[in-house]
């Protein structure tokens, strides 16, 4: 399943351990205001880094995958 610009549902399943890989995209541009995708502020889920590539005009696609072998299920 792929979320597209759901923070809730992300929220939500993130809450209940059920993302067997994170895809995140960084930008870089400054930060503004808006939702955090983990909740409590410098508390994200203990996650390992499984690739990174660089994309166009400085993104970065970074895939994570969650540390300690938990998953799905």
């Amino acid at each position: 399943m792929i979320i597209w610009g759901s923070i809730s549902v992300a929220q939500s399943l993130i809450d209940e351990r059920l993302i067997d890989e994170y895809r995140l995209i960084s930008c870089p541009v400054f930060r503004g205001s808006g939702r955090l995708l983990f909740r409590d502020k410098g508390q994200s889920p203990d996650m390992k880094l499984s690739s990174a590539k660089a994309l166009d005009r400085g993104a970065v696609l970074l895939k994570y995958a969650p540390r300690d072998g938990w998953s799905a299920g």
